[in-house]
């Protein structure tokens, strides 16, 4: 049986992206200055709102208001529609009418966090716990807005305090297993995976989650079994095939590695990948083979595979040169 590479050449494969799961939040990340930018300018967009809110108040004075129930349901049919902006406006409307209506301030705190506006959003669960220090949602969304912050110990406490007042959270669950993974308490982090499924049995995400710690604590064949429930649950996501192939790689079930290769990108890709996951566990003969098909199926696109491939073949013209490639393949965790 070949050794597996090793969890710092896994480590170095991994881009790990937490499926956090949620009422939206997708979890790949611009970068910094991109997140400052558009924070920037969603605050222009809400001013600019606000402004338009109070000129739109003065023309339509013999117009008969909402009252705020009426705009927080408003607010509620724009959020299902996907259109946020228009949900913050009625919400807006709605605690103008009604500032101690604390699930219209939670649904405004979430769409800050939508936003990528952790301030904002930290503002307003804050002021929720202030007015009622049971309001567990609002510990989950103070926990997910450290979270965005990067405060990781501050967002670990506000999860716990909203299991704490409700077990049901199955979000709180999820985020706690992303920290756990963070912090290499593989274990403690696949309890908490396993907490949010009870919860949540129907959300495929987590049990990809799941088994990107199993993955991580070499329990491979179980961590197989979990993206294969992440399969059936949610078959057209490319990061779940993505990680099938590194788990199935890692058993050496090396062909069908490949097919979930294929099912996550094109096939130039899969080889690629392939290849990668070859040099890292220093086959390099194996690695020149996959990086040659890649190259044969994209030649122009594949310059890094062209270099690859150029270390592989020195390695393998020089016995004594062990490889210490980072490969290109990424294992997913994925947020709500």
């Amino acid at each position: 049986m070949m050794k597996s590479a090793g969890r710092t050449a896994i480590f170095a494969c991994l881009a790990i992206l937490v499926m956090i799961g949620s009422l939206g939040c997708a979890s790949s990340s611009p970068n910094r200055t991109q997140s400052l930018n558009q924070d920037s300018e969603y605050r222009k967009i809400m001013e600019r709102q606000k402004a338009e809110m109070a000129a739109e108040k003065k023309i339509s004075q013999k117009i008969p208001e909402l009252n705020a129930e009426g705009y927080e349901k408003q607010g509620d049919q724009h959020f299902s529609r996907g259109n946020s902006d228009l949900a913050f406006i009625q919400y807006h409307k709605a605690l103008e009418l009604d500032p101690r209506n604390l699930r219209v301030r939670f649904k405004m705190g979430h769409l800050y966090l939508e936003k990528g506006m952790k301030d904002e959003a930290k503002k307003e669960f804050q002021e929720i716990i202030l007015a009622d220090p049971t309001y567990a949602p609002a510990y989950e969304g103070l926990g997910r807005s450290y979270f965005q912050s990067g405060e990781f110990p501050e967002a670990e406490k506000n999860f716990l305090k909203a299991l704490q007042l409700n077990p049901s959270l199955w979000q709180a669950f999820n985020y706690l297993g992303v920290l756990y993974d963070r912090q290499g308490k593989y274990d403690v982090a696949i309890s908490q995976y396993q907490k949010a499924i009870s919860v949540q049995p129907e959300f495929g995400l987590l049990y990809n989650n799941l088994g990107v710690s199993l993955l991580l604590k070499g329990e491979n064949d179980k961590a197989v079994a979990a993206f294969t429930g992440a399969v059936k649950l949610q078959a057209s996501n490319s990061k779940v095939y993505n990680n099938m192939a590194i788990g199935l790689f890692k058993l050496e079930r090396y062909p069908e590695a490949l097919e979930a290769f294929k099912k996550a990108g094109d096939e130039a890709t899969a080889y690629y990948n392939l290849g990668c996951l070859y040099m890292a566990g220093g086959r390099t003969k194996e690695a020149v083979e996959s990086f040659e098909k890649a190259v044969e199926m994209k030649p122009g696109f594949y310059v890094q595979a062209h270099q690859k491939m150029k270390k592989a073949r020195e390695a393998l013209s020089s016995p004594d040169a062990a490889p210490r490639l980072h490969s290109g393949t990424s294992v997913s965790k994925q947020d709500p």
